[in-house]
Formats: structure tokens, sequence, C-alpha cells
């Protein structure tokens, strides 16, 4: 199984950036989080085709601009276009996590801690 060292916020051991060790899932899942680390795909509910979003962009809002029905929906947005947020939409979206790899002779383990459930580890620089 492939891991990724992700970095914690706020976290210092000895001085040292902290990250823990998450193991990276590389089959498509539903999506639960929205964020870069990600590659997002919508497969419709109709045809079951699978459309590639790209990376997540951030949370907007875009408008229906028509003359009797002005109204603003709440979307993701991503590299490929805005999906609703709403639940029969944001349903249909799954992710594969994007591979990012570290040094891992550099990074050390802090023994005893966890984060997420996750053994945590600090980089030395």
């Amino acid at each position: 199984m492939t891991f990724n060292y992700v970095k914690i916020d706020n976290m210092f051991y000895k001085g040292f950036p902290t990250y823990y060790k998450k193991p990276i899932y590389t089959s498509m899942q539903k999506a639960t989080e929205f964020n870069d680390k990600y590659i997002y795909y919508y497969q419709s509910s109709i045809t079951e085709k699978i459309k590639s979003l790209g990376k997540y962009k951030g949370k907007g809002k875009i408008n229906t601009n028509t003359p009797y029905c002005d109204y603003d929906y709440d979307v993701y947005e991503f590299d490929e276009g805005p999906i609703f947020c709403d639940k029969k939409y944001s349903d249909f979206i799954y992710c594969i996590e994007e591979l990012h790899t570290e040094e891992e002779e550099e990074i050390y383990p802090v023994p005893g801690l966890y984060h997420k459930e996750y053994p945590v580890y600090y980089k030395a620089e």
C-alpha cells in the first residue's frame, strides 16, 4: 500500500514540522471531503458515464440570471466547471487521491503520538 505524509498545521515536535502518515487509496471512492489533494469525477445518475471534474477550486455561488426566477445556488467549483451542492448532484461526485511523495529517509516517527488515527512523524530540516 502507498502512503502519503500530510502536514499537521500548528503542531511541532522539538521545533520541527509534523506530518501524519495516511494510506493512499488509488481506487475511486465517494467524495466525502473537498480539497486540492484529490482528482474529482462526476458519474451521471442517468447514463452512468464518468466525467472528469479535475481539482477542487472552492465553494461558490451561481446565479440563474432569469427574469422571473433570480436565484443563487451553492456550487462546488472544479477545473472543468461547477457542480451543484444539492445532494441529488453531490452524491455522484467521486475522487481518487493524488500521489504526493516525500523523502522517507528525512522523516522520523514520533513515539506514541497519533493524529486522526494515523502515526505522527516529524521532518528534521
